[in-house]
């Protein structure tokens, strides 16, 4: 079985952030004040992890790893980009930023609707940062957002319950 888990004590935040960090090359203290999140297969482990961080009231920083071959549906999608918007965190804006080199990951935040704002130069050592932004409007009127729900006719699903002890 796989689905979304929110850890909820310190340790398995602990764990999403450090997995997400090792495969973005980031510090985990660089993210301030996170919110983590994951995919969860029973088998193989951790998935996907979804950092939000450095959030400001208005705008949210997202970080994301994602292992080679998973596939990330429209219902996940919609799943991951609520909690930013459609929760308690209230967000405007969801700001993203991805190597330019990382032409996957390119490819998948255009997917998801944000759109790129700029470029941050060796913001990543010797490559560049695309800055990417999704505000809440175009969440809720994009493809993943509550247009989605209605084509759905179903409303947001609850995240599934904790996954077990997370694995890396």
């Amino acid at each position: 079985m796989r689905g979304l888990y929110f850890p909820e004590n310190p340790q398995g935040v602990a764990t999403v952030l450090q997995w997400v960090a090792d495969r973005i090359g980031e510090r985990t203290d660089l993210f301030h004040e996170p919110y983590a999140y994951c995919l969860v297969d029973n088998e193989k482990g951790i998935l996907a992890g979804f950092v939000l961080h450095d959030y400001s009231g208005k705008n949210i920083s997202f970080s994301t790893a994602i292992e080679p071959g998973t596939i990330i549906t429209p219902r996940l999608a919609h799943d991951v980009l609520r909690v930013p918007f459609n929760s308690p965190l209230d967000a405007c804006r969801v700001t993203a930023f991805v190597d330019e080199t990382n032409t996957r990951s390119v490819r998948l935040i255009q997917t998801l609707g944000f759109k790129e704002e700029g470029r941050i130069r060796k913001h990543f050592g010797d490559h560049d940062a695309l800055v990417f932004g999704l505000l809440k409007e175009e969440f809720d009127g994009g493809r993943y957002g509550r247009r989605y729900e209605q084509r759905q006719g179903s409303g947001l699903r609850q995240p599934d319950a904790g996954a077990g002890e997370l694995r890396r």
